[in-house]
Formats: structure tokens, C-alpha cells, sequence
């Protein structure tokens, strides 16, 4: 299996650090209701230079109601009028030169001209506090306005304080990029606003921000900012073990608990993930996880991998490590040489748990599909080819795609396969040149994004590509889900970039990344042997598809797991170290990186 194969390295810690110049500006209140107001994005550059920019605004129930894109001027301040637009929030991404982002309010002098300008912020928030302008005796009105600055929906709670103490609550759900304005007494169900002193906004997700505007009718106005009271939301934790410590996979559930697999003093171990620590749970000694899931509801997880029977087994646990079920599903062939004998994949999609992989006993590739509250194996799907060897399991359009590779004469083939929560298959696209490789054991990493589908892959192509030994090449591609096979995909080679066969790799996009494109796409590629370095990549993406390479380093450790939410990477590592002249230790590295410090090492 693949946990057996490894050389010892004595490795040396360094420190890399990459900035990337681009900054995300949130604007959660711009006044639409009527024409008493007008609301002006403004924007200055810092240093003599210009910068790319996109706004892009929201109606309150966070649908998209317009997208300008330009440039911001060497020395010149950009003006926008925003009520024009039709929306009611909405982010400003730059990137180039540093640029000052304000919101101006003016009122029309009929009602008592009143302005106001404030800066707007560029981090969101699990934990915001709002406080009120405490000029009782000089305000008849105080309000506020809350944006859900995130890709997702979350749930929320309010507590109005009064002098330190909390007098009222309120729970309440907002989706995603969606705004909740209002007068705070007519928020809580008070008989005046002057009843609180500052309200507090908790969801499980960074993604708040927001403003308090008090005044007297329109002339006279109080803004103040928003304010992170959780500052500390990455992550960033090293433990030591003795020996070798094999760290596998990393799973994420609603909205921000992260958890990944271990395998040390001869047991495996569900590990949470906190801040700077971690609980550790044992789930025994006859269990080998290949890959860790959460389920569809985000509740619980799913152990997907092999026993010490020679079976293929789906297990769902707490995330207190506690069994729920355990299902057998197929039978592994455990003395191969080959490190793909033990690959099988799955997701959890609306209450359904799809796995895939090679059934030794049949020779067959099998999906088969279980009821995730029971366990019990609901279809199974055989009519496959009998060498398939199955990749990456990822859920897109409400479907499950598995990434997949079938012998085909002299060559293997990758086929995508979309199947619904019941196993009907919905669609395939199948592979054909320049990308059928000569050799098995490909590496393949898979999701979907708008119109494509996306995949990292290492293969041995028969197209000219160096080969070194043994190890394969690795590429980026984009193929468009409307296709039926790869006759239109768009390939970007990676250069210099060989890595052994039973390697990994990660993927995944984030505005984070934004160039003069809308976003690029980050690969981290990971080696089977401990004595290779992982490496990182940036590709520039242009109308959605791969361009060129942006950036790329070597990280001195291998990369065993990646969880991208909305610009957050949480990576999990390991890296083996001396201690002696014979003993070694081994550190497991978990850290989250936000914004500009994404994937500082």
C-alpha cells in the first residue's frame, strides 16, 4: 500500500515568503431606495503607478447585479457612482499599485446635505462587533448594514450588549454575498436604539462585514467601522512524533472545523484541527484510510480505504472518532507491487456516499453507491472496463465526478464519469491524444468550475515529453463539460516538473489569486518519496482556461492534504528530522494562510 514507501531525509527548515498584489475591498451598504442619496465608490492611488480593478455588486439576497472592470490611473482618483449600478453591496478586487478604497455618501442639500466618507474593509470577520455613537441627546436614528462578504450561506447570531451585559439575541441565516440592513431598534424589538450599546454578529466562517450610521435626520451623520473581535482565524500548529507518522488526507465540515487522518504507534487517528493544537481520536488498529470525507449534511465524516481482511471498506464516524457504520465493498489486492492497488475514492452527496475503485476478486471497476445514514449498498455499477483504476471523486452541478484511467492497447486512457445520488450515469467525457499515457498509475486531481472541468494530471505521454526514469510529467488541463471526449482540451505542461508514480496533487482556483484575469488556478504536487520536495504552482488563468505559470517554489516538505475555502489554503504537511545518529522524529505541519499571506512558508 502506499504507506510503505519512503526514504528517510534529514531535511533543513527555510522560510519563503511570496506576496501576491492583489486586495479584496468589501462594500456592504450602498443607499438604493431612493434618490435622496447618492453613494461614490472612491478610490486613490498610493505610489505612482496603476492597478487592474473589478467591482463587482450584489442586491441584497446576493445575486449580481453588475461587473465593471478597468484600471485605476497612475496618480489619478477613480470616482464611481454606484446607485446607477442597481446594487446594494459588493466587493472592489484590485491589483498593481496600492490603492486607498473609501465609500463617500452625499445627501442632496434639500434634505440637509449631509456627507460622509469611510474606508472600507479588506478582511471578513467570524466574530464582529458593531458599536453604536453614543451622542443620545444629537441622534434621533441609528442603523447598521451587515454583508455576508463569503462564497457561502451561514448562519448567524446577534447579541445586543448594554454596558457588558447581553439584554437581547436574535439568530438568523444570510447567503451568500446577501446584506441585512435596518434600524437596530426595529432589528431587535426595542423601544429605542438607545437601549444597546454595541451589538455582536458570531457565524463559524469568516465572513462578515459591516457599519453603524447614526444621525439626525440628514444633516447630521456618524459612521464607525466594523470591528474583528476574533482576529486569530488561520491556523497554524507543528507537533512531533517519533518515527514515521503518515498523515492522510484533510476533510473540512460546516462551516470551519478541519480534521485529517494519522497513522502512528500502530493505530490510525482522526485528528481535529484547532488553532494551535488538535484532538486526537483512535480509531483502532484495523483500519487504513486512503482518503477522509465529510459527509453531505457536514455533520460527520467518511473513512474511505482498506482493513486487514483484504477489503475495501466505507466507515462514517463522529467527530469524536466514534463508529456509525462500517460497510465492506470490495477486495483489494494487497500483495501488488503496484501503489495503486489500494486507491478508491468517494464523495457524499444528499444523503448518498458514491465510491469507486478496482475490485481485485471481479478484475472490474466498480461503483457502487450507499444510503449514508444506513450504510447499506443501495446500487452497483460494473459495466465498466475491467483495468479501470479510479483517481478523483469530486461533486459538481449536483452530480459526482470520478476521474478515471482503462487500458486501451497500448495505452491508458482517462475517461470523467458524472453520475446522480442514485448512480445513473448523466454523462461521460473520454480521453484520446495527446493525452493517453503510456503507463498506469497516473496521478489525477479533478473538480469543475463554471463551464470546465479541471485537472492536474501525471502521466507518461507518448509526445515528446522528457521522462526521467521513471517519473511522469505533470500537467495542467481544462476541458469544457459540454464536450464529450478531450478533442477541445486546453493542456499546459508544467515545466520541469517530474514526479514518481503514486505521487499526489492538489488544485484548486481562488480569486486570491487574481491577475489581469478574473482568477488563477494553484497546483501543489506532492511525491510518493519523502526525500523529494513537494512544489507550488500558480497558473494564469485567461477566459477560464490554463495560460502560463504565474509562480512557482519548492516547499521542504511533503504536502499531504490542501482545503481551499474562498481564499483560506489549510495545508497539512510532514517532514522528517534527526535527532541522533540513528532516531528521527517526525513533524506534522498544519497552517492556513489568508489573503495576501496565502501560502507563505
Amino acid at each position: 500500500m502506499k504507506k510503505y514507501f519512503f526514504i528517510i531525509l534529514m531535511a533543513a527548515t527555510f522560510l519563503f515568503s511570496f506576496r501576491l498584489a492583489a486586495d479584496v475591498y468589501y462594500l456592504p451598504h450602498i443607499h438604493t431606495t431612493s434618490d435622496v442619496w447618492e453613494t461614490y465608490l472612491v478610490v486613490d492611488p498610493v505610489l505612482s503607478g496603476g492597478s487592474y480593478y473589478k467591482l463587482t455588486l450584489y442586491d441584497d439576497s446576493g445575486n449580481v447585479t453588475a461587473t465593471r472592470t478597468g484600471t485605476v490611473a497612475s496618480n489619478t482618483e477613480l470616482r464611481i457612482s454606484l446607485r446607477p449600478l442597481g446594487g446594494t453591496c459588493g466587493m472592489f478586487v484590485t491589483k498593481g499599485y496600492p490603492v486607498r478604497v473609501r465609500l463617500a455618501y452625499v445627501a442632496k442639500d434639500s434634505s440637509g446635505g449631509g456627507t460622509a466618507e469611510f474606508p472600507l474593509e479588506t478582511e471578513l470577520s467570524r466574530q464582529l462587533l458593531l458599536t453604536l455613537s453614543n451622542y443620545y441627546d444629537k441622534l434621533n436614528w441609528s442603523g447598521f448594514a451587515l454583508f455576508n462578504g463569503s462564497d457561502r450561506d451561514v448562519s448567524i447570531e446577534a447579541k445586543g450588549m448594554k454596558d457588558g451585559d447581553v439584554v437581547i439575541t436574535k439568530s438568523f441565516d444570510m447567503k451568500a454575498h446577501s446584506k441585512v440592513v435596518d434600524y437596530f431598534d426595529h432589528f431587535f424589538n426595542l423601544s429605542s436604539f438607545t437601549d444597546i450599546d454595541s451589538v455582536v454578529f458570531s457565524t463559524d466562517y469568516p465572513a462578515l462585514t459591516g457599519i453603524v450610521i447614526s444621525g439626525k435626520d440628514n444633516d447630521k451623520l456618524l459612521f464607525s467601522a466594523s470591528r474583528n473581535t476574533n482576529p486569530a482565524q488561520s491556523i497554524n500548529n507543528e507537533e512531533f512524533f517519533d518515527g514515521f507518522v503518515f498523515p492522510v488526507a484533510l476533510a473540512r465540515l460546516s462551516p470551519d472545523e478541519y480534521f485529517t487522518l494519522s497513522f502512528h504507534d500502530n493505530s490510525e487517528y482522526l485528528r481535529k484541527v484547532y488553532g494551535q493544537s488538535f484532538g486526537e481520536f483512535n480509531l483502532g488498529t484495523h483500519l487504513w484510510g486512503e482518503d477522509l470525507l465529510a459527509s453531505s449534511d457536514g455533520q460527520n465524516l467518511l473513512v474511505v480505504g482498506t482493513n486487514d481482511s483484504g477489503k475495501f471498506v466505507v466507515r462514517k464516524i463522529s467527530q469524536a472518532g466514534e463508529t456509525l457504520w462500517e460497510t465492506e465493498v470490495g477486495d483489494v489486492a494487497n500483495y501488488s507491487t503496484d501503489v495503486d492497488d489500494a486507491n478508491i475514492v468517494g464523495q457524499a452527496i444528499n444523503g448518498s456516499v458514491i465510491v469507486a475503485f478496482h475490485d481485485n476478486s471481479q478484475n472490474q471497476g466498480v461503483i457502487k453507491v450507499l444510503n449514508e445514514t444506513t450504510g447499506a449498498v443501495t446500487f452497483t455499477k460494473t459495466d465498466l472496463a475491467s483495468s479501470a483504476k479510479f483517481y478523483s471523486a469530486f461533486v459538481y452541478n449536483g452530480n459526482v465526478g470520478l476521474a478515471f484511467v482503462y487500458e486501451s492497447g497500448s495505452k491508458y486512457l482517462f475517461q470523467f464519469l458524472f453520475i446522480d445520488k442514485n448512480g445513473n450515469q448523466v454523462k461521460q467525457i473520454v480521453g484520446n491524444s495527446p493525452v493517453s499515457p503510456d503507463r498506469a498509475n497516473v496521478m489525477f486531481n479533478v473538480f469543475g468550475n463554471g463551464d470546465y472541468i479541471y485537472a492536474c494530471f501525471g502521466a507518461n505521454l507518448s509526445d515528446g515529453s522528457p521522462i526521467v526514469f521513471t517519473s511522469f510529467s505533470v500537467y495542467a488541463m481544462a476541458v469544457p463539460y459540454s464536450d464529450t471526449d478531450f478533442t477541445n482540451a486546453t493542456i499546459l505542461p508544467l515545466p520541469n516538473q517530474f514526479l514518481p508514480k503514486g505521487s499526489k496533487v492538489f488544485s484548486g482556483l481562488s480569486q486570491s489569486f487574481s491577475t489581469d484575469a478574473d482568477e488563477s488556478w494553484i497546483i501543489i504536487t506532492s511525491p510518493l518519496y519523502i526525500d523529494l520536495f513537494s512544489s507550488k504552482y500558480i497558473i494564469n488563468m485567461k477566459n477560464q482556461l490554463p495560460l502560463s505559470i504565474y509562480n512557482f517554489c519548492d516547499l521542504p516538505y511533503r504536502v499531504r492534504g490542501v482545503c481551499d475555502v474562498m481564499g483560506m489554503f489549510l495545508i497539512e504537511a510532514e517532514q522528517l528530522q534527526w535527532i541522533g545518529s540513528s532516531t528521527f522524529r517526525t513533524k506534522l505541519i498544519e497552517k492556513t494562510l489568508i489573503g495576501n499571506n496565502l501560502l507563505s512558508f
